[in-house]
């Protein structure tokens, strides 16, 4: 029994121990990223309007009060 479950932590080892490995192939190259589309959409998201468009509804949310 104890064998058993030396042997199914080994393995299980090991297959967490490639997933990582995968994974961090798998991850986004700085190559992959068109910095001025990047920077046009962060420029848009600071120059758009806040939550209070005027009508009065800026507080909304978990924990806002009920009207």
């Amino acid at each position: 029994m104890i064998r058993l479950l030396g042997v199914v932590a080994v393995i299980a080892f090991a297959i967490w121990a490639v997933r990582r490995l995968l994974a961090a192939q798998r991850t986004v190259q700085s190559d992959d990223i068109d910095t001025d589309e990047l920077e046009a959409a962060e420029r848009a998201v600071r120059d758009a309007d806040g939550p209070d468009d005027g009508d009065g509804d800026a507080d909304w949310g978990p924990g806002a009060p009920r009207r």
